[in-house]
């Protein structure tokens, strides 16, 4: 049965790698890949959450312009992205996928691999449930 619930950018970015590690059968990898294109956070989204970048690329793409030919090529730069944490999108997830990844942060806890870092593998817990 499937769910229909409300999830935030960071509950979205918690589960993606739960979803990257599926291993099952071809009927729950077609309902999972499914449920994926829904779990993308697209342009519009990001416009909605207020995505903010620092540095912005502007500024990222005028340290690149200032550095030197030789050291274009290995410069790196972290930009630090934030958004409205209230943001959140209504997605429909099917019944299998709901299932495999309660089952996930299940094992997860069970091996006490829950971590601070993972507060939104407990409110989507919470969701899914």
């Amino acid at each position: 049965m499937s769910k229909t619930i409300k999830i935030s950018i960071d509950e979205i970015r918690a589960i993606n790698p739960i979803l990257r590690d599926f291993k099952g059968d071809l009927v729950e990898l077609a309902a999972l890949l499914d449920d994926v294109k829904k779990l993308v956070i697209t342009d519009a989204d990001w416009i909605e959450a207020k995505l903010v970048k620092s540095p912005t690329d502007e500024d990222v793409k005028a340290q690149i312009d200032a550095l030197p030919e030789d050291q274009k090529k290995t410069f790196k730069v972290e930009q630090r992205l934030t958004w409205d944490p209230a943001w959140e999108k209504e997605v429909t997830l099917d019944g299998a996928v709901v299932s495999y990844i309660v089952a996930k942060i299940k094992e997860k806890s069970d091996k006490k691999e829950i971590t601070l870092n993972d507060t939104s593998l407990v409110s989507i817990n919470k969701k899914l449930q």
